[in-house]
């Protein structure tokens, strides 16, 4: 065959031969897998290709290790094959997978060799005995699994006999097979499992833990009777095991999110340092089911306690990196986030507030969404808390709308007192309308059109937009500075060199473009729009209309007038204590 002829003339170049067996397997033989597989045997029996030594050859020259184990995994296990070879290959496979997402993929390799020769995967198993070596560890209890499709009961009795005999990686190794073992109309064998795991973790030292963890939680499938115990492993703390225990959360998340000691284990993860990266993001994926949920108190007692740990640096690890999912999710949950919001800015921890203005200077949510806060949970507060969320919220949020909104929401307090509504009505009067009157009268516009604001909703309302009207006024009446008028002739001839400067630009461009040899340009001095004659056609193409495009920012008046002050004050909103 060709094909024959010319993967043999590739023997002595690994990383071009291995590039040439993924296109036919992905092209030629796409759709005929059975014949690939048979082309791959061929080259190995009766032209003496040593695809684990090739196979190695070709990472190490920087070939990608996943498409090595894609094209040989089915054949691998009818293979002519050497242990040495053969270990060399799966530990290079398990250097260059590790912490990949698809690193099972190496797995598949000694699946093939479990199925297709057993004498050699028994050989192969005796001499795995003998290395000290954890990338053999998921290639044991793989072999194992796969025998026990066939004879369960004495499989799983050959291992409990080898773990009383064996010691080290081995031993560890056949402790990972019982987690993955699958342990259905087998109840017999999965009581030994789990009571010999249990016994196993007064044993073990903290370095092996995270194997009983494994499987321990593996077992959970099988057997309600392991949760205690994996809230016991969850207490000693041991990175490892948290990231054990916080996939095996992730992943079934939906069954045991109602059971009662859902709520215990999660809250237990409240101290997990924000190095942990692997931990938090399979803690994301949970919160953002908990919110889905509908279980509001777990999730702001577990925030809570998150940020209540007082070795968390909130200024080097963003809400939003750490958990994307749950805080995409909480935008949608107005009611949750206003709880949240309102709960962190009454904190006496400086990191709440933090965290509050964190959330919402994000462009997660909606444009015109409105923020409040939390109604029911400042009734119960007072006076003096009331005014401890104002003044935070003035220190620690830049965006007036936002802190129009928040503050307004405040007013809808059942039985406000006299001295708060005074303290709220300054806020706005005395700073906010002064201070960027343009959003605090959009704000008081848009409110003063919703039915649903009570009496001193509207009152304020009205309060704003004529404070705002008469600083207005005052101001216009003051006579404009000349120094801010540029004269007629020296803008005149700013605009004329600008001018000058953009017709040099725009002729050299067309000189340099493509576009130009196939497009005759027809400029247009004035109007809205432009058109070319296109010479392929001999017509002119249809008018384009020109579009305008601006983006304004508005600085507080404080800002520009009194920088100095504005920040005093603004610090003074941030660090003052409740009972000041």
């Amino acid at each position: 065959m060709e094909a024959i002829a010319e993967l043999r003339g590739l023997k002595n170049e690994p990383k071009q031969l291995f590039r040439k067996l993924y296109k036919m397997k992905y092209g030629d033989f796409e759709n005929n897998e059975v014949a690939f597989n048979d082309l791959i045997l061929e080259l190995n029996i009766e032209h003496n290709f040593d695809f684990c030594k090739l196979g190695l050859e070709a990472i190490q020259s920087g070939y990608n290790c996943f498409p090595v184990a894609h094209i040989v995994s089915e054949s691998f296990g009818k293979f002519k094959l050497e242990i040495q070879s053969v270990l060399d290959l799966f530990k290079k496979l398990n250097d260059e997978m590790k912490n990949d997402m698809a690193s099972n993929t190496q797995y598949e390799l000694s699946t093939s060799l479990a199925k297709n020769n057993p004498i050699f995967a028994v050989q192969f198993l005796k001499k795995c005995a003998e290395i000290e070596d954890d990338f053999v560890v998921g290639h044991i209890s793989t072999i194992y699994k796969e025998f026990s499709l066939n004879d369960f009961s004495a499989i799983h009795c050959d291992i409990m006999n080898r773990l009383q005999t064996y010691d080290g990686i081995f031993f560890w190794s056949l402790i990972n097979t019982l987690g993955i073992l699958n342990y259905e109309n087998h109840n017999h064998e999965l009581d030994i499992s789990v009571e010999f795991l249990i016994k196993a973790i007064k044993q073990t030292n903290h370095s092996e833990l995270h194997y009983i963890a494994f499987s321990l939680i593996r077992l959970y499938e099988f057997s309600n009777n392991v949760t205690e115990h994996i809230l016991g492993l969850k207490n000693r703390n041991i990175p490892d095991v948290d990231f054990h225990i916080s996939n095996f959360l992730f992943r079934n998340a939906k069954k045991i999110i109602d059971g009662t000691w859902f709520d215990s284990i999660l809250l237990k993860f409240c101290n997990t340092k924000d190095s942990h990266q692997g931990i938090t993001n399979n803690l994301d994926s949970v919160l953002q089911q908990v919110i889905e949920k509908g279980k509001n108190d777990l999730f702001l007692s577990f925030f809570l306690k998150w940020y209540e740990q007082p070795d968390r640096d909130i200024k080097e690890h963003n809400i939003r990196k750490e958990f994307p999912l749950t805080i995409a999710t909480l935008f949608k949950q107005e009611q949750l986030l206003s709880q949240i919001i309102t709960r962190f800015f009454n904190h006496d921890n400086f990191i709440f507030h933090d965290v509050a203005s964190q959330i919402l200077t994000m462009e997660l949510h909606q444009e015109n969404q409105k923020f409040h806060l939390d109604v029911e949970y400042l009734s119960s507060l007072t006076d003096e808390d009331y005014r401890y969320i104002c003044r935070k919220i003035l220190g620690h949020l830049f965006d007036t709308k936002v802190i129009c909104s928040l503050l307004f929401s405040s007013l809808s307090i059942s039985g406000i007192s006299k001295s708060f509504y005074l303290t709220l009505t300054g806020t706005f009067l005395e700073l906010l309308a002064k201070d960027d009157p343009h959003h605090t009268k959009d704000f008081a516009e848009e409110r003063l059109k919703d039915e649903q604001n009570n009496v001193l909703q509207k009152k304020l309302c009205q309060n704003i937009l004529s404070i705002i009207s008469q600083n207005s006024q005052q101001l216009n009446q003051l006579p404009r500075h000349k120094e801010f008028d540029l004269p007629f002739k020296y803008s005149l001839q700013i605009e004329k060199e600008k001018n000058k400067e953009m017709s040099k630009s725009l002729e050299n461009s067309r000189e340099q473009s493509i576009f130009a040899l196939v497009m005759k340009t027809t400029p247009i001095k004035f109007g809205k729009g432009c058109f070319s004659f296109q010479n392929e056609v001999e017509r002119y193409s249809e008018p384009t209309y020109m579009s305008e495009f601006s983006h304004t920012i508005t600085i507080p008046i404080s800002e520009v007038c009194y920088p100095v002050y504005s920040a005093y004050q603004r610090f003074r909103f941030i660090f003052i204590s409740r009972s000041d």
